[in-house]
Order: structure tokens, then sequence, then C-alpha cells
């Protein structure tokens, strides 16, 4: 868990070997690989804040490389949910005062 105040920006980075998404998400569930859902079984699928990742469109899903990063910016005041769609059960919360 992560927390930060309102105007504060949060840098990501993957400093793993795979690829990673870090996706907000509504609801905290399956990721877009069947095959790597199994840990969470019988979840429901991840929902998404806008609906614009489509779980079958792998360009939608905003795979970030090994050794990127990314900032994010203008979270509102409360508890955000992301979580990785390839893996997961990679998730976290951030709260922002």
């Amino acid at each position: 868990q992560v927390s930060m105040k309102a105007g504060t920006s949060l840098l990501v980075q993957n400093r793993g070997g795979e690829g990673h998404t870090f996706t907000e998400v509504t609801a905290f569930g399956t990721g877009v690989l069947p095959q790597l859902n199994n840990p969470i079984q019988g979840a429901a699928p991840a929902q998404t804040l806008d609906g614009s990742i489509d779980f079958a469109n792998p360009a939608t899903w905003g795979v970030k490389a090994p050794g990127s990063s990314t900032t994010i910016v203008g979270l509102g005041v409360g508890q955000h949910k992301f979580q990785c769609l390839i893996h997961p059960w990679m998730r976290t919360t951030v709260t922002v005062s």
C-alpha cells in the first residue's frame, strides 16, 4: 500500500524482467491472460475505470517494458486500486489524502 498527498505524483518503475501493466481498476480481479489467472480462481475480471482496455486486444493493455517507468498524476483524494493485468496477483492500493 502507498499513501500520498493530493497534488503529488507517483513514479512507478518496472524493475522486473517481464512486461507489466499498472492499471487503475474499480475492482481487483482476474487479468488478461487466462493461463495466469489460476492463483485467483473464481474471481471476476478486473474492472477498469473507463472500459478502454479490451482484454482480447494486447495493444490496449498499456504494457510497460522491463526498465521502463511511468508517472501517475492527478489522483483525487480517496483510495485508488491498481493491478497488473498480466499478473493479476500484483496489486496495490494508493491512498490520497
